[in-house]
């Protein structure tokens, strides 16, 4: 069988299974890719695919990307008795650690000043308060929100986040109901609020990789650790369920202690040959 057809029939049967469409889309992408190098058939020695996927011009993300998944098609294949599962001797390519983007105190300033409904700018003083995901952020509901904290649910369960004053007295003016956001047409969806932020952190000149929502929770994070906040009750915050992710934003803050040290220390700026000359 040719390496099409029978990257056709996984895909059916992803589609079949409901997959979400976006992974559907990322199979069929590596599965191109694996049909022009192999049209005949498939490659049975695990050096052939480890040079296949050496071969191709794509970031260290894609690359490891496109080995997930020709690492799963082949499981697939080997579970129907279609091939043998070579890609367990396929070593997976190296990632370069890429720590988060996060806003500088001026940066939060631009935000919160470019939010200029009181809608908006409680969207965004949420997660910068609490550090709460996207998804947690859009199933607010109001009979999750008490004085001082707020009740959400996450990827590892419900948890209670604490919440600041002001942002608690921000959140009173959004008015009463079931849906803590709301905009004319009734309750806002996820891709709504998603937008809706990322047009409050255009509007204040946030681009790039911190245009994103996510990028409201990682600052959360990094100020937390850089004002003397300790890793574990973050780690309780954020709803990590493992420590390792949480050290993430240690790394992040030993980065920018480096940053003000060169800008704050009594030496910066000083000329320290010309004085010993």
């Amino acid at each position: 069988m040719r390496t099409r057809e029978i990257a056709d029939r996984y895909l059916e049967e992803a589609r079949y299974r409901q997959l979400a469409p976006k992974t559907v889309v990322g199979y069929g992408w590596a599965l191109k890719k694996l049909s022009s190098a192999f049209p005949e058939e498939l490659p049975t020695q695990p050096g052939a695919i480890l040079s296949f996927i050496g071969s191709q011009e794509l970031a260290p993300t894609s690359r490891h990307d496109l080995w997930r998944a020709l690492r799963t098609f082949w499981r697939w294949a080997a579970e129907r008795g279609i091939a043998e599962n070579v890609m367990g001797e396929v070593p997976a390519p190296k990632l370069r650690p890429t720590l988060p983007r996060a806003l500088s105190e001026g940066e939060v300033e631009d935000v919160l000043i470019a939010a200029t409904s009181w809608r908006d700018k409680a969207l965004v003083a949420v997660p910068l308060d609490t550090g709460i995901r996207l998804g947690e952020i859009a199933s607010l509901r109001w009979r999750n929100v008490r004085d001082r904290e707020i009740v959400v649910s996450g990827k590892t369960g419900e948890r209670v986040v604490p919440i600041s004053p002001n942002v608690r007295r921000l959140l009173s003016g959004l008015g009463d109901g079931e849906y803590v956001w709301v905009g004319r047409r009734g309750p806002m969806t996820l891709s709504g609020i998603q937008l809706a932020i990322r047009r409050v952190l255009y509007r204040a000149g946030v681009n790039g990789r911190k245009s994103g929502p996510h990028v409201l929770r990682h600052t959360f994070a990094l100020h937390y650790i850089l004002n003397g906040g300790d890793v574990f009750s973050l780690q309780r915050i954020l709803g990590h369920s493992n420590l390792a992710s949480t050290m993430i934003y240690v790394h992040m803050s030993t980065a920018a202690l480096s940053e003000r040290h060169a800008q704050f220390s009594p030496l910066s700026g000083l000329r320290l040959a010309d004085a010993c000359a």
